[in-house]
């Protein structure tokens, strides 16, 4: 599964056809085909089928849909740390619990902005699940709930 076969899947499922979908991409249907035959047979599922009314995606086409949007999202904001870490820029990551995170972050995060204008903060909100430590260590609480918010350049 490459980035190219999910950009040309993500666009299938925004147009709703292939032709619009090398269109947007500005590749041949050919390469959309191509690109969409290697996910079928890679995951063993057909992901959508042709119907009069337009696409019709089986339920592991639409779980790749959201999948693949999650994925290159992801591949593009790496590609934004890794050119802000290429300029000085520092990340803090902070995973914490929803009540700290109402309570007390917002008095943390503005002394930060104060302080360093170089720093991009970026919280996880836990409601009583688990919050993530170091690398191969979690620490347990009772349920998980993630959100993620982003404070650039705090």
């Amino acid at each position: 599964m490459t980035p190219s076969q999910l950009r040309a899947f993500a666009a299938i499922v925004r147009h709703g056809s292939a032709k619009a979908a090398a269109a947007e991409l500005g590749v041949s249907e050919a390469a959309i085909s191509s690109h969409t035959s290697a996910l079928r047979k890679e995951l063993n599922d057909p992901l959508y089928h042709r119907a009069k009314s337009g696409l019709s995606f089986t339920p592991g086409g639409l779980r790749l849909a959201t999948r693949a949007a999650e994925l290159l999202g992801l591949q593009e904001q790496t590609k934004q740390e890794v050119l802000a870490a290429s300029t000085g820029q520092r990340v803090l990551r902070l995973a914490t619990t929803s009540l700290f995170a109402e309570y007390a972050a917002p008095g943390l995060l503005e002394m930060f902005k104060t302080r360093a204008d170089d720093l991009e903060v970026e919280m996880s909100v836990h409601a009583s699940g688990r919050v993530a430590g170091p690398p191969g260590r979690h620490h347990h609480l009772s349920r998980l709930t993630h959100h993620r918010w982003r404070f650039p350049h705090v």
